[in-house]
């Protein structure tokens, strides 16, 4: 009888525990669990471009870092995050934001699906840059549930598109990302002064 009783505290602790996860993870809203939070994005690209040299398409493939900042959630019909996303121009100009909205599809604040399409020009005039992804992005609360401990970042479909005339830059791509929470330690490193999440705020 004393084996029964030690069981059913076990077995009425851990259902406690339990309980109070689930309450945590539903009781957070967006905003609390995800605004200012940066995340560092792996992006994996693979595709064709035009031939510089003459007729024909050759393989392209890019490999490098992005950052994406979420600012704060906008519940209103359809509810979205809005975001800046941060890559590196090639061409000089340095690190770039680039404004986009995470469009929710389902989930929680701790484990939820999107989508996004940002496009400069491609959809009305044939002409710009376009991206597109879905992704899965979850967190884990620490113990006393105030503030993320951890978060991934996983893309479960992308793709990118450049159709430029006048530089004779024709890119076509599969996109895949995964990423990771930037700690509150980030910063302290020297080697990580260049980027994003370690520079003065820009002006919206």
């Amino acid at each position: 009888m004393k084996v029964i009783k030690v069981g059913f505290g076990v077995l009425a602790v851990a259902v406690f525990v339990s309980w109070f996860n689930f309450g945590t993870a539903y009781a957070q809203d967006f905003n609390t669990v995800w605004q200012n939070k940066w995340l560092k994005l792996n992006v994996v690209m693979k595709g064709n471009e035009n031939s510089p040299g003459g007729p024909g398409l050759v393989t392209l493939t890019g490999r490098f870092p992005a950052f994406l900042k979420v600012l704060n959630w906008d519940a209103s019909p359809p509810p979205f995050l809005n975001a800046d996303l941060w890559v590196f121009d090639d061409d000089g100009m340095g690190w770039t934001r680039i404004p986009i909205q995470l469009n929710y599809i389902t989930g929680t604040p701790l484990d939820f699906l999107t989508w996004t399409q940002n496009d400069t020009g491609v959809l009305t005039t044939g002409v710009g840059e376009m991206f597109t992804f879905t992704a899965r992005i979850t967190a884990r609360l620490s113990r006393d549930g105030q503030s993320i401990q951890t978060a991934t970042f996983k893309c479960l479909g992308g793709s990118f598109l450049e159709i430029n005339p006048t530089g004779n830059t024709y890119e076509a791509a599969g996109m895949t990302m995964t990423g990771t929470l930037v700690p509150a330690t980030f910063c302290n490193s020297l080697n990580n002064k260049q980027y994003p999440p370690c520079q003065p705020p820009q002006p919206e």
